[in-house]
């Protein structure tokens, strides 16, 4: 499951992927980080801060995993709206966690040690690696 940078490619493809998952994959992001276990993935994001930190990349780091959740966290402004992607949007909401790890992971690339950086993707990984039938945002 490991893989540099290049492998994962840039924070921008992470976002441009983003519009493109579906339904199965945003709650496969979530039920993968729920059935995370706490301590090491506690361990993983302290590793990521002092990496951060190590490499004055807090600020560009936090910046990521904020427009992760906010991704997620987005919702309809037309009322009408609300109706028909309230489903979608409770969706992206229980990924948010799983984004926002995958956004650090990626900010930091090789610089996060191997075993940090599989346990925050892993989700991400996992949800991404099937092919999306229908994007959310598109059903």
């Amino acid at each position: 499951m490991t893989g540099t940078g290049a492998e994962l490619g840039t924070i921008e493809d992470f976002f441009d992927a983003l519009n493109d998952l579906n339904e199965a994959q945003l709650l496969g992001l979530a039920a993968s980080w729920e059935a995370r276990e706490e301590w090491p993935h506690q361990d993983a994001l302290a590793r990521a801060a002092a990496t951060a930190a190590e490499s004055g990349l807090t600020d560009r780091m936090q910046a990521a995993r904020e427009a992760a959740v906010k991704w997620a966290l987005r919702a309809p402004v037309d009322r009408w709206a609300v109706t028909y992607s309230d489903h979608g949007t409770q969706v992206r909401r229980q990924a948010a966690p799983a984004l926002a790890d995958a956004a650090e992971a990626i900010i930091l690339g090789d610089r996060l040690d191997e075993a940090a950086r599989d346990l925050l993707l892993a989700p991400w990984l996992n949800a991404v690696e099937g092919d999306a039938e229908t994007p959310l945002d598109r059903q």
